[in-house]
C-alpha cells in the first residue's frame, strides 16, 4: 500500500495544506536573501518533491526503519498510511521540514534538516560528525538521536541542465512540546525576558522561576558536554539561533538541544592547564548565555543579571555530575571554586580581556557586549565571590 504523502504549512498554523499558488515561488536562502554563484534556484515544490521522492527510496524502507527505532517498534514489517510534510522555517543553513508519519502502531515525528547552499552543506557535514561523535559518547538525553543522511547528493529527478539539483540531509527525532525562545521587550514592565515562540495568540513571556531553570539547564547541558582534559566543546552556538529549545509545563522546564554545528578544542592542552582552560570556558559562556537577538530576528540583546546567576549555577551543576561520573577527581569543584574566589576584580578583568581578544572584529554580538562588559565582569567577580556558598 502506498502512503499518501500531504504537504502543508508550518505546523503551528494547523493541518493547512501549503498554498497551491506559493508552490513555484523561491525559498529564501538565507536571512539576508543573499545568492552564491551558479546556487540553482530552489522553489517550494522542487522541495517538497525532493523530500518525496528521497523519503520514499526503497519503499519508504529507510523512514520505515526510523519509525521503528522512534517507535520502539519489534521487528514486522511497518506500514505506513500517511505522511505529513510540514514546511516549518527557512534560514541562513538549514530549511528544516517536520515530518508526521501515521501508522496503525502510533505517529512518528521527525525534522528533516534539508542543507540546500554549498555554505549550508559544509555547516551539514560537521554537525552529522558532531552528532554521531556526542552520541556514541555520551548516553544524555538532550540531543536528537540522528536517523539517517545523505551528504552532497542530487537530487533523484533532472535539473534543466539534467544533473539534479545538489542538496545534503538529515533526519532526526522532533521534539514534540519544545519552542524556542528569545529575548523580547515585556509592554507590561519595559524588562527584556525570554518568551516562548509557541504559537500563541499573546505573547508568552517566561515566568522569573521558568526563565531561571531554562538557562540554569541549558549551562549545564554546555558543561557536561565540556571534556576536561581535551578542552573539546559544542561552539559555536546561539539563542538567537535557536539552538535550544524548552518545554514548559507550569514551573517546570525541560531543555533539548536540537544543533551541534561543531565540536572541538578551543583551546592547546599543551600551552593551558585543566583548571585554566575551564576558566576560559564559563568566561565565554557567561557572555554568550546573555546574548541573543530581540524577538529572535531583531537587534543583538543582552539578558539581565539573573541570567547570569542561573548560567553559574548550571555551571557548578555540571561540574557535580562530572565529579560523579568519574570525569572530574572528586574533590575537584571545591579546589576550583577556592582558587577562583582569590581572584582580584583586576585579575579578573584580565582574564575577559584576554578572552574578548580572540573574538572576531567583525562579530555581530561585539558593540553589545563592550557596551556590557564592565557591569558583567562586576557581576561574575561577585558570584565567584559567593560561589563557595552556593546550595545546589
Amino acid at each position: 500500500m502506498t502512503p499518501t504523502v500531504s504537504f502543508l504549512c508550518s505546523s503551528l498554523q494547523g493541518k493547512d495544506l501549503f498554498p497551491q499558488s506559493r508552490l513555484d515561488k523561491g525559498l529564501h536562502l538565507s536571512r539576508t536573501d543573499f545568492t552564491e554563484p551558479n546556487q540553482p534556484l530552489w522553489t517550494y515544490r522542487l522541495y517538497f518533491r525532493a523530500i518525496r521522492k528521497i523519503l520514499s527510496q526503497d519503499a519508504y524502507k529507510t523512514l520505515k526503519e526510523a519509525v521503528r527505532r522512534q517507535l520502539c517498534l519489534p521487528d514486522k514489517p511497518i506500514e505506513i498510511k500517511e505522511v505529513l510534510v510540514y514546511s516549518e522555517k527557512h534560514g541562513n543553513w538549514y530549511h528544516p521540514a517536520k515530518i508526521e508519519v501515521i501508522t496503525p502502531q502510533g505517529c512518528a515525528r521527525f525534522v528533516l534538516n534539508v542543507a540546500l547552499t554549498d555554505r549550508g552543506q559544509a555547516v551539514m557535514s560537521r554537525e552529522i560528525e558532531a552528532f554521531t561523535y556526542l552520541t556514541g559518547k555520551y548516553n544524555y538525553p538532550w540531543l536528537p538521536a540522528l536517523y539517517f543522511y545523505e551528504e552532497s547528493v542530487r537530487t533523484p529527478f533532472p535539473d534543466k541542465e539534467n544533473q539534479g539539483l545538489p542538496l545534503s540531509l538529515f533526519l532526526a527525532d522532533w521534539f514534540e512540546g519544545f519552542h524556542e525562545f528569545h529575548l523580547s521587550v515585556d509592554p507590561l514592565d519595559g524588562i527584556i525576558k525570554p518568551v516562548l515562540w509557541d504559537g500563541s495568540t499573546k505573547p508568552n513571556y517566561l515566568a522569573n522561576l521558568q526563565a531561571r531553570q531554562l538557562y540554569r539547564q541549558i549551562s549545564k547541558i554546555l558543561t557536561l558536554y565540556y571534556n576536561p582534559r581535551t578542552y573539546e566543546q559544542i561552539f559555536p552556538w546561539h539563542h538567537g539561533a535557536g539552538d535550544f529549545v524548552v518545554k514548559v509545563n507550569g514551573e517546570r522546564t525541560e531543555v533539548r538541544l536540537i544543533t551541534v554545528r561543531q565540536y572541538g578544542p578551543l583551546a592547546d592542552p599543551e600551552e593551558m592547564s585543566i583548571e585554566e582552560a575551564l576558566l576560559f570556558f564559563f568566561l565565554n559562556l557567561s557572555i554568550r548565555m546573555r546574548l541573543d537577538r530581540v524577538d529572535g530576528i531583531g537587534e543583538i540583546a543582552w539578558a539581565g543579571e539573573d541570567c547570569l546567576n542561573s548560567t553559574w549555577e548550571g555551571f557548578l551543576d555540571g561540574l557535580w555530575i562530572k565529579e560523579k561520573e568519574g570525569t572530574l577527581a572528586p574533590g575537584f569543584r571545591n579546589k576550583f571554586l577556592k582558587d577562583l574566589s582569590r581572584f582580584s576584580g583586576v585579575e579578573l578583568n584580565e582574564k575577559f580581556l584576554d578572552l574578548l581578544a580572540s573574538y572576531s572584529p567583525e562579530a555581530p554580538d561585539l558593540p553589545v557586549l563592550r557596551n556590557n562588559i564592565i557591569s558583567h565582569i562586576q557581576q561574575v567577580h561577585r558570584i565567584i565571590k559567593l560561589g563557595r556558598n552556593i546550595l545546589l
